[in-house]
C-alpha cells in the first residue's frame, strides 16, 4: 500500500470535518496523523472515549457494541471508521469464532479492544468484501493479520448475528502506516432522470454524458454468486423492475449486492454498448447507497421474452421450462451455457467459470428460472441471442 501525500491527508482531514457524526468544536478536530502516537490509545480500540466515527477520532469496540444494531441493511451509522485488534474471523458453517490457524476462510473478521480477546460477546464482526480489502485483511490469505490493530470504514450493522461493519471500503494497518482510504465522489444532489430516458440516450454510438443528472436503480446482480465474467460488471433495474442497465465500473464492485438501492452520477459517466448489450459506465466513485428494496421479476413465457428480448434486458424474469444441456454441471473451468425448454420455445442460460454454484448438479424435471435478462447481437450480425442467467441456486423453484 502507498502512503498517503500531505495534499491527501489535508483533504481527508476536511472530509472528517463535515461527515463526522455530531458537531465538534475546533479544539476537537486537532487529531493525529496515522502512524503518530494517539494520547488517548489504552488498547480498546484506539482511543478512551467512544470517538466520532472519523479517521482521527474511530469508534471504539464499546461504542460499536452500544450501538447493538438490529438491522443486517437498515444502518446505525453510515460511512464511519471504527478500530480494535484482528483476534479471528467468524465460521459461518460451524457457528463459531475461529481464533486459531490455520485459517480457511477471508470472507470477515473479528476485531476486538484488545489482540488477547476470546469473549466473543466483546467482539464485533467486519465484513470484508471480494477485492483488495478482503485480499489485505483476510486470515487465510495473510495469518499474520492476526493480531494486527487496524481502523476498518463502512456501515454499523448487524453481520453474522454480531454488531459489526459491513458494505466496508477502507481499512488501515496502524503499525504499516498504510491501508486504503474511501473513495471521493461528486456531489449527488443533482436533478434525477430514469432508466429509460437513458438508455433512449443511446444510437448505436458511444455517448459521453455532460449533464449533472443521476440515476437511481436496484442491484439486481449477485456480488457473492458470482456468475459475471468481471467484478467489474454488475446490473441495476428500476424499482418497478420495468426496464435496467448493464453497469461496467472503472473499478471492481466490491461492496453492491443484490436489492441494494444506488444512485449513480451520469457526468463524464459514457453510455456504449458490448454485444448488443446497453451498458453505463460511471466511476465507482459516483456510485452511492442510499438504501434498499426488493425488485418483484415479471413472470413471462419464453416465447413472450424472446419477442420483446430488446425491451426486457437487465431487468428480472421468471420463467418455467427443463434444462437440457451436454454437460451434468452448472459450470466448470471454462464458461458454459445450457438451454431452458419450453415445448418449440427455449432460451440460453449462462454460467461463468468464476459462479459459486459451479459444481452444483443441473436440476432435472420442469423447474422455474429466475434470472437477468441478457441480449446479445454480435458485431454485423442481426440474430439476437437472449438470456436468462440466474445469480445463485435460490433462483430455481
Amino acid at each position: 500500500m502507498k502512503h498517503l501525500s500531505k495534499l491527501t491527508w489535508a483533504v481527508i482531514a476536511m472530509m472528517g470535518f463535515f461527515t463526522a457524526c455530531s458537531n465538534v468544536e475546533d479544539d476537537d478536530l486537532l487529531g493525529e496523523k496515522p502512524g503518530t502516537e494517539n494520547p488517548g490509545d489504552n488498547g480498546n480500540g484506539g482511543n478512551t472515549a467512544t470517538g466520532e466515527g472519523s479517521f482521527e477520532k474511530p469508534y471504539s469496540i464499546a461504542a460499536v457494541l452500544d450501538f447493538n444494531p438490529q438491522s443486517t441493511t437498515d444502518a446505525v451509522k453510515t460511512g464511519v471508521w471504527a478500530q480494535g485488534f484482528v483476534v479471528g474471523y467468524y465460521n459461518n458453517t460451524t457457528k463459531t469464532v475461529e481464533q486459531a490457524a490455520p485459517f480457511t476462510k477471508d470472507e470477515n473478521i473479528m476485531i476486538a479492544a484488545s489482540a488477547s480477546e476470546t469473549n466473543s460477546e466483546k467482539m464485533i464482526c467486519i465484513q470484508l468484501p471480494f477485492g483488495d480489502i478482503r485480499t489485505a485483511l483476510g486470515l487465510a490469505t495473510t495469518e499474520a493479520n492476526f493480531g494486527k490493530e487496524v481502523k476498518v470504514f463502512g456501515d454499523v450493522l448487524k453481520y453474522n448475528t454480531f454488531p459489526g461493519i459491513k458494505n466496508t471500503v477502507a481499512y488501515w494497518d496502524i503499525a504499516a502506516n498504510a491501508g486504503v482510504m474511501p473513495p471521493v465522489g461528486g456531489d449527488f444532489d443533482v436533478a434525477e432522470m430514469n432508466i429509460a430516458a437513458l438508455r433512449a440516450m443511446y444510437n448505436d454510438s458511444d455517448v459521453t454524458l455532460t449533464d449533472d443528472k443521476k440515476i437511481t436503480g436496484v442491484v439486481i446482480s449477485d456480488l457473492v454468486g458470482g456468475n459475471s465474467t468481471s467484478l467489474k460488471g454488475m446490473v441495476i433495474a428500476a424499482t418497478d423492475n420495468s426496464c435496467g442497465i448493464d453497469l461496467y465500473l472503472d473499478q471492481n464492485n466490491t461492496n453492491y449486492n443484490v436489492g441494494d438501492k444506488i444512485e449513480i452520477l451520469l457526468k463524464d459517466a459514457v453510455l456504449s454498448a458490448y454485444e448488443g448489450t446497453i451498458q453505463l459506465k460511471p466511476a465507482l466513485i459516483n456510485t452511492k447507497k442510499v438504501g434498499t428494496a426488493t425488485i418483484t421479476p415479471k413472470v413471462i413465457t419464453i416465447k413472450e421474452l424472446n419477442e420483446n428480448v430488446m425491451n426486457l434486458a437487465a431487468t428480472l424474469v421468471t420463467v418455467t421450462g427443463v434444462i437440457e444441456s451436454t454437460y451434468t454441471t452448472w459450470g466448470g473451468t471454462s464458461h458454459q451455457s445450457h438451454k431452458i425448454v419450453s415445448g418449440e420455445n427455449s432460451v440460453e442460460t449462462f454460467v461463468s467459470k468464476y459462479a459459486k454454484f459451479k459444481s452444483e448438479a443441473l436440476p432435472t424435471g420442469e423447474k422455474a428460472f429466475t434470472g437477468i435478462v441478457k441480449a446479445h447481437k454480435k458485431s454485423g450480425s442481426t440474430t439476437v441471442t437472449t438470456q436468462v442467467n440466474i445469480r445463485n441456486l435460490d433462483d430455481i423453484k
